[in-house]
């Protein structure tokens, strides 16, 4: 959603250690201001002792699990029936943090104006900082910000957050709405976007855009209206915002001004597509539409629409029609509440084959949701379901005899939960109440370069190699799997009831990197990233409680770099995959840097 608000900071006295130090040594350099299309401060001779200034940019409600939320935001609890008062009907296992992307405009104090600067930051509302269990207030911990205004970068740090400088892309609008491009359908949604880029040293602000953005947001105006009313956005915006209660300049309000927000600056009604790193986002997380999806599924769905002889039906949890545009035309989109056996078996029956992909993370109840398909599946009649594995080998199925279980890893809270779910097709298969395969393809390159799973830091080019890189791994490219599951739906009978090992070859993190610094044309620095130092740590945390994404992040990276996920036997021929289909695993990372923005600047 697009806003517009007017802002006070109501803490004075932050205003002279903040501005009257700064002032006069960092304002002198025009070059530091922008010029954006932005309407001027209205409220600044009303409030002339205050910090004062107009927010423009975009605010997206951000689904994450009501679990996760109260991780990030310990020790404080969150005001849940606030949380429905505002929002009826939002799920109750989940929390909307929303991310705030935005340009502040100018801002003036004391008869001073100082440059306008942009920042991305998500926010976390409905905390009950006074323990009243009444009065919300809205949690900040991690911001990016303009890296050419130290005024701003150390008056948010006044607050207690914890200030990346960055740059941006657009440097000074992060709010106008493009036009579709001229190849683009004359249809096609205006968009808007802003992206940022942690400067490595904040003494140089004006580096260049490298590597991968810390934060993207993308959106699109939504025909079909808004998916949160503005009372709502008015409340979080007005709730008081803190950082580190130890701070004494910690207690900031923004005022939602609807005079301010009246035409030609109304609300704009869009939806789009989010992805934050670690530590603005804890373990780093991806979301589209008002819904947070996979980043595997997407590229594979398009690849079996393709081929023309599947009807596709794909279930979500949101509505439909947020999926529209996410979905090839001709696939069905049907809602439905996962928790609802009912719903489950009326959308599955009549279909002959279920397959999920669905988010792998602490808090998004893998199993459970599949355990539930499993017998909704059963009870339509469906007889073949594919798992959620997609990743390295989780049940000891390589290299495995029927004397013998393959190389495996001990029990352990990350992986259980895919455990779970074959250990019961297992049962049921052996009833004969449905049908399986577990489609096990290592490591996907570009999804664990994406996710931070295979840690290089395209920005600083810098790669933390997994016990310094030098293990092999059976890896897949996403071509490579969506052949792999064209192929399973082709001719399911020939791996029905198996565990099956698909992989375009075997490579090292270290290959990884060559093939990385080739495209790149640098070389990177390195650094030793030691598996089993990481995993005991994780281990420890888990056993006190403490189960992120960190901990899942920390645990994960044994299976798939650890050295024992080379296929013994690889059945590609299995699924219909020839020697000619497979992908040159170094072409793979090459073209994934590309993709992440690692092509060297010329």
């Amino acid at each position: 959603m697009l806003v517009v608000v007017v802002f006070s900071l109501l803490a004075a006295q932050c205003l002279g250690r903040v501005v009257q130090t700064q002032v006069e040594a960092d304002l002198q350099d025009r070059s530091l201001f922008c010029t954006p299309e932005s309407q001027p401060n209205p409220i600044a001779s009303t409030y002339p002792d205050l910090i004062t200034g107009t927010i423009n940019g975009t605010l997206a409600v951000l689904p994450i699990p009501l679990e996760q939320a109260r991780q990030i935001v310990s020790p404080y609890a969150i005001l849940t029936a606030a949380i429905q008062k505002q929002l009826p009907g939002f799920p109750a296992d989940k929390y909307p943090a929303y991310v705030q992307a935005v340009m502040d405009h100018d801002v003036q104090a004391g008869g001073i104006t100082i440059p306008d600067f942009s920042r991305i930051s998500i926010e976390y509302p409905f905390i009950d900082l006074l323990s009243d269990n009444h009065t919300s207030f809205r949690y900040v911990s991690d911001q990016t910000l303009s890296a050419t205004n130290p005024l701003a970068l150390a008056g948010s740090a006044a607050y207690g957050i914890h200030v990346h400088a960055a740059t941006f892309d657009p440097a000074c609008n992060a709010y106008a709405l493009t036009p579709p491009k001229p190849q683009q359908r004359p249809s096609a949604a205006a968009t808007t976007h802003l992206d940022a880029y942690i400067v490595p040293n904040a003494t140089l602000p004006h580096l260049p855009n490298i590597g991968r953005p810390a934060f993207t947001t993308s959106f699109q105006t939504a025909d079909g209206g808004a998916a949160y009313p503005l009372s709502f956005w008015s409340n979080v915006t007005n709730q008081p915002q803190f950082s580190v209660p130890a701070m004494g300049c910690n207690v900031q309000v923004r005022l939602f001004n609807s005079s301010v927000t009246a035409a030609p600056f109304e609300p704009v009604a869009v939806r789009g597509a989010v992805w934050a790193a670690d530590p603005l986002f804890p373990g780093g997380a991806g979301w589209e539409g008002v819904e947070g999806t996979g980043n595997t599924a997407q590229p594979v769905l398009r690849q079996v629409f393709e081929t023309g002889k599947f009807d596709i039906t794909v279930l979500v949890r949101g509505a439909a029609s947020d999926y529209a545009s996410r979905v090839p035309a001709g696939v069905a989109v049907a809602q439905v509440d996962f928790s609802s056996h009912a719903q489950l078996v009326a959308a599955l029956r009549g279909n002959e084959v279920v397959i999920v992909f669905t988010r792998f993370l602490p808090g998004h109840d893998l199993d459970i949701k599949q355990l539930a398909l499993v017998d909704a599946a059963i009870a339509a009649g469906v007889p073949f379901f594919v798992p959620s594995e997609w990743a390295p080998d989780t049940a000891g199925a390589n290299g495995a005899s029927p004397a013998r279980i393959g190389a495996s890893l001990p029990t352990n809270p990350v992986l259980a939960p895919k455990r779970v779910v074959h250990n019961y097709l297992l049962n049921r298969a052996a009833e004969g109440k449905i049908a399986f395969a577990v489609v096990y393809c290592g490591v996907l390159l570009e999804p664990a370069m994406r996710a931070g799973v295979l840690p290089f830091d395209f920005r600083q080019r810098l790669a933390r190699l997994p016990d310094g890189g030098i293990h092999p791994f059976s890896a897949t490219s996403m071509r490579t799997l969506g052949k792999a599951v064209v192929g399973l739906l082709a001719a399911p009978d020939a791996v029905r009831n198996s565990f099956v090992h698909v992989a375009d070859g075997v490579t090292t993190c270290r290959d990884v990197l060559r093939a990385v610094e080739e495209e790149t044309g640098q070389r990177w620095r390195t650094e030793v990233l030691a598996l089993g130092e990481e995993r005991e740590v994780a281990r420890r945390s888990i056993r006190e409680g403490a189960f992120s994404p960190r901990e899942f992040m920390m645990y994960i990276r044994t299976p798939f770099f650890g050295g024992d996920q080379v296929w013994k036997e690889v059945d590609n021929a299995r699924l219909g995959i020839g020697e000619a289909d497979t992908v040159d695993l170094r072409e793979e990372a090459r073209r994934v840097a590309r993709l992440l923005g690692g092509a060297a600047k010329i």
